[in-house]
Parts: structure tokens; C-alpha cells; sequence
């Protein structure tokens, strides 16, 4: 997000669809001006409910420097668009603006990007989709619901990092990456028609932790689009193992319930030294971790969680985290089951 105070301010003042003062002819000024400077598309002067209806795609965003900030006043809305998605951006970021009912994707994401604060709702394809070879895209506190594919499509990224947002009630996954590194921290993930979070085969890291994940159709987190994926001991598909639930307990003597389980896997074969976390999470919320001592080798380790109060009847997910410690940002999660 570029401060308002160092930027040149671009007024949007109608609801037009071209013209002066149109959110069109504000992109096209950004893209032509906003190459050395800084600079804000505002809605400021619109009354706070104003949709405007392009009818036509919009030009895309090609200015690195430059941030859409609708201020929570504007929602951006395909029903007189045709074909197309709401905004297409090369480059730059795009702050408080509600996007809906484009026939194709919210945003369509082709370089390094910034959503904020926004909402990707009941468009034709996906919330967010991200082609952007070799970028990172940031999304924060953002929603990506409703949309008839996944709320999050990432074909191809470097990273893409997700905080503090929501992808729910989706036609297809909350989030599906091909490729890259996936993060998703501080989020919801629930009701989506296929699965939670979906993993494809060239993804290199997959980090999610501290998340609500629940009421999917598929896994809450999965490998390979394929269900459930079988722990192997030397975990040769360089997929951690899933954790395997044992008992769950509760002790009314010392008013705490006991979660057991078994941890599998192979900590030489990563080619480092590597670190195990074991999350937890009831009813799809994410409640405590429990790190490994460091293994060595192909290991059999029990786990055992204690939570106060009585627990019994919640369902019971577990979800393994492992560290490569050369590279300490990077955690790649095995599935929910």
C-alpha cells in the first residue's frame, strides 16, 4: 500500500464507464504517468455504496507504482461487463475494493501484486487468480467467496501469501496452487465444494498454520488432487507424513483430555537436517503445536497433546510441518485427513 501523503492522487468522481473521471480513464492515467512516482486511484468524492458497471473489460494495471484504494466505498461489479474479469494487474496493488459477478476472475493476477482488505465474491471463475512466473503476490485480510472455481487459483508464482483472510463457500477449492510456495496463516478456510486447500505435484512449500479449516467436500488439506495420500516410511515423495490419530481421552481427575497419535518418517531423506511440528486442530480451528525432538533416520515418534476441559466429541484433524533448517521461512505441510 503506497501512502497517501507521497502520492499523486488520481480522483475517480463517476460511476461512468469511460470519460473523464471514470475509473477507466484512471487506470489508463496511472499506467501512462505513474512510472517515477507514486500514485493512488481514489474514490473519494463518490458516496460510499456507488458500484460502477464497466461495459467492457477495464484496461489492465500495469504501473508497479501505483495502488487502487476504494476505501471500502466502491464495489466493482461485472452484471453489464460481457466476458472478462474485473482487473487484470501486472503490477501494483489494489486496497478496499469489492469486486463481483465478473464472468472470469475477480483479479487476474500477472506480476508482483498487493490485495488488500478486499472481496473476490460470486464471480464466474475464480476470486484470485495468479499467473505471474517468478513474483510474489501478497493477499491480506481479504475475502475470495462465493466464486463458482476456487476462491484462490495459483498457476504459477514464486510465493503466494496468504494472512488473515477468507476463502469460503467456493465451487471448486478454497485455494489450489500448481507450483510455487503457498502460504496461508491466520485463516478460513470452510465450505468450499471440493477441497480446503489443494496441492499440486510442483509445489515446493506449503506452509498453513493458525487456520480454521472445516466443512469441505474434499480433505482439508491436499497432495496431488487425489484424496488421501498413503504415508510412506522414507517419505521418498518428499511429502511429510500425515500424523495418525490414536486415542482421545479425558482425564476428570486432572480435568484435561489427552490427544495420542503416531508421527512416521524419514528425517535424512530431505538431504538436511530438518524439523518436525505437529499442529493440532479441533473442529477445523487450530488450537496447539508440538515440535519433535530432532530425529534421525527413518522414526516412529508418539505424540501426545493435553488440553483442559473435556474434549471428547470434537472432531480431531493433526497436520505435520517440516523445517528444512537451512532454509528457516520455509515449512512445507503433509495433508489433513
Amino acid at each position: 500500500m503506497i501512502p497517501v501523503l507521497l502520492a499523486l492522487l488520481i480522483d475517480v468522481t463517476n460511476i461512468h464507464d469511460s470519460g473523464p473521471g471514470s475509473l477507466r480513464a484512471a487506470i489508463e492515467q496511472a499506467n501512462a504517468v505513474c512510472v517515477a512516482e507514486d500514485c493512488a486511484i481514489k474514490f473519494q468524492q463518490l458516496p460510499a455504496g456507488s458500484v460502477i458497471e464497466p461495459l467492457a473489460p477495464l484496461p489492465p494495471l500495469t504501473s508497479c507504482r501505483t495502488t487502487i484504494d476504494a476505501d471500502l466505498r466502491v464495489t466493482l461489479s461485472g452484471a453489464r461487463a460481457g466476458s472478462g474479469s474485473g482487473l487484470v494487474v501486472h503490477c501494483g496493488a489494489v486496497h478496499d475494493l469489492a469486486i463481483t459477478g465478473f464472468t472470469e476472475d475477480g483479479i487476474r493476477v500477472l506480476g508482483p501484486a498487493t490485495i488488500q482488505e478486499s472481496r473476490l465474491t460470486a464471480n464466474g471463475l475464480r476470486g484470485v487468480s495468479v499467473v505471474a512466473p517468478g513474483a510474489t503476490v501478497l493477499i491480506r485480510q481479504s475475502e475470495l467467496s462465493g466464486n463458482v472455481r476456487s476462491g484462490l487459483f495459483a498457476w504459477d508464482a514464486e510465493l503466494v501469501s496468504v494472512t488473515q483472510s477468507k476463502l469460503n463457500g467456493n465451487g471448486a477449492s478454497g485455494a489450489y496452487a500448481r507450483v510455487g510456495k503457498l502460504d496461508i496463516v491466520n485463516s478460513e478456510v470452510q465450505s468450499n465444494r471440493e477441497f480446503g486447500v489443494a496441492l499440486d505435484r510442483g509445489v515446493a512449500n506449503g506452509y498453513l498454520h493458525n487456520n480454521r479449516i472445516e466443512g469441505n467436500v474434499g480433505l482439508p488439506i491436499d497432495w496431488h488432487l487425489d484424496g488421501p495420500t498413503p504415508n510412506d516410511s522414507g517419505e521418498l515423495d518428499r511429502v511429510p507424513n500425515a500424523p495418525v490419530l490414536g486415542s482421545v481421552r479425558y482425564d476428570p481427575q486432572q480435568r484435561e483430555t489427552f490427544f495420542t497419535g503416531i508421527q512416521t518418517g524419514n528425517a535424512t531423506n530431505w538431504g538436511v537436517l530438518v524439523t518436525y511440528r505437529v499442529d493440532l486442530y479441533l473442529d477445523g480451528e487450530y488450537v496447539a503445536s508440538y515440535s519433535l525432538p530432532e530425529q534421525q533416520g527413518e522414526f516412529i515418534f508418539p505424540l501426545e497433546f493435553r488440553l483442559l476441559g473435556d474434549h471428547t466429541g470434537r472432531r480431531v484433524n493433526m497436520v505435520t510441518q517440516v523445517r528444512r533448517q537451512n532454509d528457516v521461512e520455509r515449512w512445507l505441510t503433509s495433508e489433513m485427513r
